[in-house]
């Protein structure tokens, strides 16, 4: 491009690239200087620009400056009425070449990408590469995919949020944002299949790609389906300090306040440093306060105490095997609906096959669509299967896990983590605790305990309102969600997080 003066002494030639830098200084150029420029020269018009609208409204301001902007391959003369004409066609020959281009790029890459190559830039753990007629196609990252793999298997346990995941993967060398986690989790690559997005009147499709996937589709699945629906298959402690389980449980005798563990010293500046550790409230009328052994043992004692009657055990273990019969009718429909719908979308996929082998369906992009749906469907009801699984098939393992927790939840208790202690006193009180001096001036147990305890002699005086024991107990027996698990041991932690823990 050249600006020419009125005398032809001064030109100079400016070349800018798409993102134009340039033309703002070609523009602050010509208005400083505006009454020494008579032309703004190009070689062609596409070097000027290859947007009409755009390159109308410029000349239109040059030219309010006095400069005509002009070609030197295609000359404008615009005295000339149909100048404007003209010079649209100029114009706009190198925008329409450009949208060709623009199409052409899309049309080869989406063919491509419906071939099963992924020719866009590859995501972590893959690496560029070619097949074998020589053609771009990703390949795992020999260094990073077994990390990204890993990364999976972590998630799909349902144990990792994905800030932890990327605390744990940054020591690992890997650097993740929590969005490019977040795209990394939804991405179909790893599983091997390459998503070929929506265009026009083309709806999105997944393909079975060409290159190596890194993860089985049934991994991508788990792990997507706890991103999406955002549970987690455990509770994790937080760092609860074990010295203070009763934290937040206690109630200060005196002023009514929330007790909480604290420690003190006996100062730095000491040969010795020693800790002191007190139950105490937050209140300014210095309220006793209490060391956590003596409350403890305390509470252990009562705990030894609730000891259900040999009557209340019976009791239980027929309401136990009531509600494992009535869980595992329902299961049974679950499982038997699963397979329903496992045979309603294999009878799919085959029907839908044959109409795609006589040709009524022409389009292979629907097909496979079709059948990337039915294959993600299948998928999800394989999982949803194996969650309901076989567990409570042995009424024997139930009623020994039942009958083990009812019968010893004092043992359970003193071997107990925090975390866990936490759990059990949340399930079995209905008010926080009261200690005065040497006891618990309360033992605001819930119903359930008061009805196991109803023969205990150390709860002679807790009255219970008649009218169907067996009632009134079963709201409180082992529901779903705290049955065990597990199958060569008890898993009481998982148990104890909810209100059914007795």
């Amino acid at each position: 491009m050249t600006f020419m003066s009125s005398n032809c002494h001064n030109s100079f030639v400016v070349s800018f690239p798409k993102n134009r830098p340039v033309f703002q200084e070609l523009k602050a150029f010509a208005k400083a200087n505006r009454n020494k420029i008579d032309y703004i020269l190009v070689q062609k018009w596409d070097r000027f620009s290859r947007n009409v609208g755009k390159a109308l409204l410029m000349i239109d301001a040059f030219k309010r400056m006095g400069i005509e902007v002009n070609c030197i391959e295609n000359w404008i003369d615009y005295d000339a009425p149909d100048h404007i004409v003209i010079l649209s066609i100029y114009l706009s020959t190198p925008e329409a070449e450009n949208s060709k281009i623009r199409e052409r790029s899309i049309a080869g890459m989406r063919q491509a990408l419906k071939e099963g190559r992924y020719v866009q830039a590859h995501p972590k753990g893959y690496i560029s590469g070619k097949n074998s007629l020589g053609k771009s196609m990703i390949q795992p990252d020999p260094k990073v995919a077994p990390i990204i793999k890993a990364i999976f298997e972590d998630y799909a346990t349902g144990l990792y949020q994905q800030s932890d995941i990327i605390k744990k993967y940054k020591r690992k060398g890997l650097d993740l944002t929590k969005s490019s986690l977040s795209r990394l989790l939804d991405n179909p690559l790893y599983m091997g299949m390459v998503r070929v997005p929506a265009y026009k009147n083309e709806l999105e499709i997944l393909v079975e790609g060409q290159h190596i996937p890194i993860i089985t589709k049934d991994l991508f699945y788990i792990a997507k389906k706890i991103k999406h629906k955002k549970y987690s298959l455990s509770n994790k402690s937080r760092g609860k300090n074990e010295t203070f389980p009763l934290t937040g449980l206690l109630r200060c005798s005196e002023c009514g306040g929330t007790m909480c563990g604290s420690q003190t010293n006996n100062g730095k500046k000491k040969k010795t440093t020693r800790t002191y550790n007190y139950y105490q409230c937050n209140s300014k009328e210095k309220c006793l306060r209490y060391k956590p052994e003596k409350i403890h043992k305390e509470l252990d004692k009562v705990f030894d105490k609730i000891k259900p009657s040999e009557e209340v055990l019976e009791l239980f273990q027929q309401i136990l095997i009531d509600e494992y019969q009535k869980t595992k009718k329902e299961r049974v429909k679950d499982l038997q609906a699963i397979n329903n719908k496992i045979q309603e979308v294999n009878k799919s996929e085959l029907l839908i096959t044959e109409k795609f082998g006589l040709g009524k369906i022409k389009s292979s992009e629907v097909y496979e669509k079709l059948m990337s749906n039915y294959q993600s469907q299948l998928i999800e009801l394989k999982n949803a299967k194996a969650e309901l699984g076989d567990y409570q098939k042995d009424l024997d393992k139930y009623l020994t896990f039942g009958m083990t927790l009812i019968s010893n939840i004092n043992i359970f208790y003193k071997s107990a983590s925090v975390e866990v202690k936490k759990k059990i006193l949340g399930s079995i009180l209905v008010d926080k605790l009261e200690f005065f001096k040497n006891s618990f001036r309360t033992h605001p147990f819930n119903e359930a305990v008061l009805l196991f305890t109803k023969y205990s002699k150390a709860f002679k005086g807790s009255e219970i309102k008649k009218g169907g024991v067996h009632k009134n107990i079963s709201h409180f027996v082992l529901k779903v969600g705290i049955e065990p698990t597990l199958p060569k041991e008890l898993d009481f932690e998982s148990s104890a997080s909810t209100n059914s823990a007795t």
